[in-house]
């Protein structure tokens, strides 16, 4: 019955005689999609462990505007804060999906925790991140009123940083994924095989040639990271099999490393070209303009040391 939630942190740190004692406080419950498991401002007393599906924990508004605050994952818990006291829940959760969940109550949860310090110990470093994160928050939205900013452009420079984030989540995400879908159609495979020939007659231009390539799909995308994750499993493997001389492959991973950050530094739509910008009180674009000519002159010199170490390596 609790196998998969068994190997959840930090349950999996039970032995057999633990995991029967926790098959004794647990409630299995499975919900529809768009149920509403929690509600803001009802009474808690029970904990919540998801094992499938996804949720989303928002909060509300006296009009009824929604915010939302996190979208959980299997091995996600909710309503911890019901495990130490009757306080009104301070967020809504809702099930995006069909999700089956293990709900706790507060008094037989405790009773379980008392025998098993162990997971008493690990729920509370959980809490207390938690407790650190949301200061961290607060603390940057009262340093910025007491500075003199409005309330309202304090919680809306709040959102737009969120925003922000997430879209960079986004690239990043859609680039592990498509370097998986790589890895399954055996992407690199098929690209050795095919420029093998060429580049064993040539193998001291691959280095100069991994950073143009980066340097375009880095500025392209805006993200740094976002072009790692599909350019390295299929490079680095096309320079081992060119050649598996460490400083080579080292060469090729450098290039990679190069062509990738002067793409994430002048590029306009990279969150770090846009900081930077903000910072210095630039224009986006002049700031662009600006720096792309000596990050060109740098990206052309790194190329030809690139190509001249790689060609007194492979003579």
């Amino acid at each position: 019955m609790l196998d998969s939630l068994a190997k959840i942190s930090p349950y999996d740190l039970l032995d057999e005689k633990g995991q029967q004692s926790l098959a004794q406080v647990a409630m299995r419950r499975s919900y529809r999609r768009n149920r509403v498991i929690i509600r803001q401002g009802d009474d808690s007393n029970t904990m919540f462990v998801l094992l499938e599906g996804e949720m989303k924990v928002y909060v509300e508004d006296d009009q009824g505007k929604q915010l939302t605050v996190r979208i959980l994952k299997p091995g996600d818990s909710f309503g911890e804060v019901a495990l130490i006291g009757d306080f009104p829940r301070t967020a809504s959760v809702v099930s995006l999906t069909d999700c089956v969940v293990y709900a706790f109550s507060r008094g037989k949860y405790l009773a379980f925790l008392k025998a098993h310090p162990e997971i008493l110990l690990a729920l509370s470093k959980t809490l207390a991140n938690m407790v650190r994160d949301t200061t961290e928050e607060l603390s940057s939205i009262a340093l910025s009123i007491f500075r003199g900013m409005d309330v309202h452009d304090a919680f809306e420079g709040l959102v737009d940083g969120i925003k922000g984030v997430t879209i960079g989540a986004i690239i990043l995400g859609l680039a592990v994924t498509l370097a998986m879908v790589s890895d399954k159609l055996g992407a690199s495979t098929y690209i050795i095989e095919a420029t093998s020939e060429f580049l064993s007659a040539v193998p001291y231009v691959l280095p100069g040639v991994l950073m143009i390539i980066c340097m375009f799909v880095s500025f392209s995308v805006g993200s740094s990271w976002g072009t790692y994750a599909v350019v390295f499993p299929i490079a680095l493997p096309l320079a081992y099999a060119i050649s598996p001389d460490p400083l080579y492959v080292t060469l090729a991973f450098g290039a990679i490393m190069g062509g990738a950050v002067f793409g994430d530094q002048c590029s306009p739509i990279s969150d770090t070209t846009i900081l930077s910008s903000l910072a210095c009180g630039s224009d986006l674009m002049d700031h662009v303009v600006t720096q792309l000519p000596i990050a060109m002159a740098a990206a052309g010199i790194s190329i030809l040391i690139y190509t001249a170490t790689a060609l007194a390596l492979t003579l």
